[in-house]
């Protein structure tokens, strides 16, 4: 086998230990939160044909992992993360979108987007997020 094989076979064998202990505990601490929608200071309603996500994107410039929450008709959600443990402690810009439409509110397209005006702070041990107002996104 050549040294260049040795070398890559080495690298793989390194990087692939490297993920498997990625997912041993200790590892970054995840944090569930509650939140609630509203609409000019009432909770938003969902419709009986609407589905309405919230997508919580981390505060970088390119995030790569998304966090949608589903909202439930009386406006709340919660963060759960992808496995049921919340989502890690940190800023986030939050988008909220109606995907098929069916709601009695039009939601402003900006809220929408990973760039949304929108931003909101998950803190560890702090299960409550500060009410969002698709009214007044900025606030």
């Amino acid at each position: 086998m050549s040294i260049h094989c040795q070398t890559a076979l080495v690298a793989l064998a390194t990087v692939a230990a490297g993920l498997l202990c990625a997912g041993c505990g200790g590892g970054t601490p995840l944090q569930k939160a509650k939140g609630q929608i509203l609409v000019d200071g009432k909770n938003y309603q969902v419709g009986a044909r609407e589905q309405l996500l919230v997508i919580f994107y981390p505060d970088v410039a390119a995030p790569n992992t998304t966090y949608p929450a589903e909202v439930k008709s009386d406006g709340s959600f919660q963060t759960l993360g992808m496995d049921g443990k919340g989502i890690p402690p940190g800023k986030y810009r939050v988008g909220i979108t109606s995907p098929y439409g069916g709601g009695s509110v039009t939601i402003p397209p900006e809220i929408g987007l990973p760039t949304s005006p929108i931003v909101r702070e998950i803190v560890q041990g702090k299960e409550a997020i500060e009410p969002i107002d698709i009214m007044k996104p900025s606030g």
